[in-house]
């Protein structure tokens, strides 16, 4: 995490281009960076923006995106197979590990959201 902070750091506090690591899905691990250079907006996604010294040291506002279990489930499942590879079994038992994940360690975070949005089954949204 501390390099993940300087990082964060020199993009919006100092300025400065940074280079980001990717992650791929499909090997589990990093292969290659992006470089993102600093703007009036920066907009931060992903499990890691949920971290504590992420949300309080580097955001002024905060979107949750959310839906009911049954649509969470279902795109988890298609993002598995199409974008990571996985057979249906793979993704089934990847689901359950990562359902069990959100509600214990993602879920309380809408409260600290200053904006929820739900995602219907359509992948229509609702503020």
């Amino acid at each position: 995490m501390p390099l993940l902070i300087e990082t964060m750091k020199e993009l919006i506090y100092d300025g400065r281009k940074i280079n980001l690591p990717l992650y791929d899905h499909r090997t589990g691990k990093h292969s290659g960076f992006k470089s993102i250079s600093p703007g009036k907006v920066i907009v931060l996604d992903g499990i890691m923006s949920l971290h504590y010294e992420i949300r309080e040291r580097f955001t002024n506002f905060n979107i949750f995106f959310y839906s009911d279990d049954l649509v969470m489930r279902g795109l988890r499942l298609l993002v598995d197979m199409e974008e990571r590879g996985y057979s249906v079994f793979e993704a089934l038992s990847h689901s359950d590990e990562e359902f069990a994940s959100y509600n214990k360690w993602i879920y309380h975070q809408i409260f600290f959201a200053n904006l929820r949005i739900s995602v219907g089954k359509q992948r229509e949204l609702s503020i």
